[in-house]
């Protein structure tokens, strides 16, 4: 108790030593709190987004296992071998295609799966149609069509060819595979959607009805490109409007009944032609679908626990991989946040190392002003340590105090400061992006990302309005980080005075008394 009364003396004695001191503590703790709270609360926001979001995932073809899988059957570097191009062309039709939806279904009653949902993409023309021109290149200029391709020998593989399609029309089996709408970048301004088993209904773009002077509940035809007596009557049961014109204005969107009916009426008319001089290549004009079946799951856990099991239940693991766009969507997301948080993380860093050698140097200076002091102490009896955990002692309350008006400060300050930096970090992504993009004539497409290649994010994707940032966060002082101040507090009393007594005791107290000058 005597040590607390006299330093108690001491801080109140020595009022200007104590002032320098408390002020600088008080900076050291308020951009500790801010670095702090910034970081803790940013981290718990990713771990919580993170737990809570749910996954879709799809299984596509892994390319690149493939075509390693083919070469390494087929011989080794340095071996002869004969290159069986049939046996190529038959795995690039494999890697168009990739699973066949009865294939995809094999999967979907996995444990760790949600839900299943899937589309079928094919293109038409558009008999009484116009289509809107866009200003980039989409489905409808080009898609994959086309039936089975029989060549000389013999030979039959389902390999598509290109054909011009003014639409895109998908079909949907299910509601829940319609995202764009379930997440507002599209929404139906006029009549309704198609119901899942109305056979000839659909919705179309706003721009495609404007220009072709379309209501609800008028009827559209559209032809096969391959076949113009091929021709399809649909109502137009809704006209919807998106965010992006370009990405959607020549879609148009049919339930999953009347693709059927769609595919078993092209297959029953279709004609077969061929494509060279020769005759050796033969196809016919039956629509192709492309078909994307989608996985749900609950979790992260459970998209990773299903990219386990998924090759455990017969999947070829050399040929087809499984991706989430959530988790690429959500790391970009997030990548102002990862920027943050590195750029609190150092600047705590900085100011707690400069902030403590200027409190140390303060010490010892001031202490060895004491030093006659310290003797006395010394000479009457005191133990060494004693003395030091008087000089500890008082720095300590000092910096309790100056830890606590510190820390009430910087959480305070930390939510508005956060959220400015945010705004940086998303513009300075913003710019990066655009000049990137004006240095490829204002179409880059690529996947680098300038100054965030750890994120693992596109460039294109970082740089556009596709990216729901995370713009703002709720900064709080947790158990977490009134632990951190504490551990500061304390490491901070005990260097600093230590180096300061320690200098000063290593001397004999009666050499110190007879060297009072």
């Amino acid at each position: 108790m005597y040590i607390f009364k006299n330093a108690f003396k001491n801080i109140t004695r020595q009022k200007g030593r104590s002032i320098l001191i408390f002020i600088l503590i008080v900076t050291i703790a308020f951009s500790s709190c801010v670095a702090l709270c910034i970081r803790s609360s940013a981290n718990a926001a990713k771990e919580s987004t993170y737990e809570s979001m749910s996954i879709s995932a799809t299984i596509t073809s892994n390319r690149t296992g493939m075509m390693e899988s083919g070469f390494a059957e087929r011989g080794t570097e340095g071996e002869d071998f004969e290159l069986d191009s049939d046996a190529i062309m038959e795995e690039m039709a494999a890697m168009q295609e990739g699973l066949s939806l009865e294939e995809l279904q094999e999967y979907e009653d996995l444990e760790e799966v949600a839900s299943f949902y899937y589309t079928r993409t094919i293109g038409l023309d558009g008999s009484s149609l116009e289509a809107y021109e866009t200003s980039t290149t989409g489905f409808g200029e080009s898609q994959m069509m086309g039936g089975s391709m029989s060549m000389a020998g013999g030979m039959e593989m389902g390999i598509s060819v290109e054909s011009s399609g003014d639409f895109e029309v998908t079909s949907f089996s299910t509601h829940d595979g319609m995202t764009n709408f379930i997440d507002g970048t599209c929404v139906i301004y006029d009549g309704t959607v198609f119901d899942m088993d109305d056979s000839a209904s659909c919705i179309i773009s706003q721009e495609v009805a404007y220009l072709n002077d379309i209501s609800v509940g008028d009827t559209i035809e559209l032809a096969n490109p391959s076949l113009d007596s091929e021709l399809y009557e649909i109502e137009v049961t809704g006209i919807f409007s998106c965010e992006t014109t370009d990405a959607y204005a020549n879609n148009i969107y049919i339930s999953e009944d009347y693709y059927q009916v769609i595919a078993a009426n092209s297959e029953s008319v279709a004609e077969s032609y061929y494509v060279d001089e020769d005759e050796t290549i033969e196809l016919d004009t039956t629509l192709v679908a492309t078909t994307s079946g989608v996985f749900t799951f609950a979790s992260v856990d459970d998209y990773e626990s299903f990219s386990v099991s998924v090759f455990e239940a017969g999947l070829d693991e050399e040929s087809y991989t499984v991706v989430s766009s959530d988790l690429t969507e959500y790391e970009a997301s997030i990548t102002p946040l990862e920027n943050l948080t590195s750029f609190t993380t150092y600047f705590f860093l900085v100011v707690l190392a400069i902030g403590s050698v200027i409190l140390i140097l303060f010490n010892i200076f001031t202490i060895r002003e004491r030093k006659y002091e310290i003797g006395v102490l010394a000479a009457i009896g005191m133990p060494k340590v004693k003395v030091a955990q008087q000089f500890i002692c008082e720095t300590f309350m000092i910096t309790i105090l100056a830890i606590v008006i510190g820390g009430v400060g910087g959480t305070i300050v930390a939510t508005p400061l956060a959220n400015v930096l945010l705004a940086d970090q998303i513009e300075s992504l913003s710019t990066d992006y655009s000049d990137v993009s004006e240095n490829f004539g204002g179409n880059f497409q690529g996947e680098s990302m300038a100054g965030g290649m750890e994120q693992g994010a596109s460039l294109s994707m970082m740089g556009t309005s596709d990216v729901d940032y995370v713009d703002s966060i709720s900064v709080s002082m947790d158990v977490e980080v009134i632990a951190q101040l504490l551990a500061i507090a304390l490491i901070l009393s005990v260097v600093a005075s230590s180096v300061g007594v320690v200098s000063v005791l290593r001397y004999d107290p009666l050499t110190i008394l007879s060297n009072r000058s």
